[in-house]
């Protein structure tokens, strides 16, 4: 199949636009190509393959393809769970801090402040963040982190050690 990346901007761009349009510093075309660039770029990781053909396949299904609600939401999970692209950015970024963290069996937390994703040092365990932690990007970021730890800590059949 192939993957209709320019629509699939398009349509992420229309998705994100009243969260991004109340920042002027936010190059979002610049954004969706380094997204395109992480997702696709090759990496030798067991850990993390996959990554490059099943998040835009899920993408394509989801934002193009004219499937019905329920089919959509069948490809939901593969893009929904934001550990393994976080994992890739550190490994790309740091190799060294992602094998100590992959060695320790840390989770996401770890990621996310390997990458310096929370600034505002946001407890995700607080729904939603108080206001002092409360920049639009940190909502959304609580909102991944509890999907996962839904889906990682409750679901019988996932597992932190599943192949991607």
């Amino acid at each position: 199949m192939e993957i209709s990346w320019n629509q699939i901007k398009k349509e992420i761009s229309s998705e994100v636009f009243e969260i991004i349009s109340s920042n002027q510093n936010i190059a979002l075309t610049e954004i969706l190509n380094l997204f395109q660039e992480v997702i696709l770029f090759s990496i030798a990781d067991p850990e993390l393959n996959g990554i490059e053909t099943r998040i835009p396949n899920a993408l394509q299904k989801i934002l193009i393809d004219p499937l019905t609600r329920v089919d959509k939401n069948a490809f939901f999970p593969e893009v929904a769970i934001i550990e393994p692209y976080l994992r890739k950015i550190l490994q790309i970024t740091d190799p060294n801090q992602y094998n100590r963290i992959r060695l320790e069996k840390r989770g996401l937390s770890a990621i996310i402040s390997s990458l310096g994703l929370n600034p505002n040092n946001v407890d995700y365990n607080l729904q939603p963040p108080s206001q002092s932690q409360l920049p639009h990007f940190s909502n959304h970021l609580v909102k991944a982190y509890n999907l996962r730890n839904l889906e990682g800590h409750n679901c019988a059949d996932w597992s932190n050690a599943r192949t991607i």
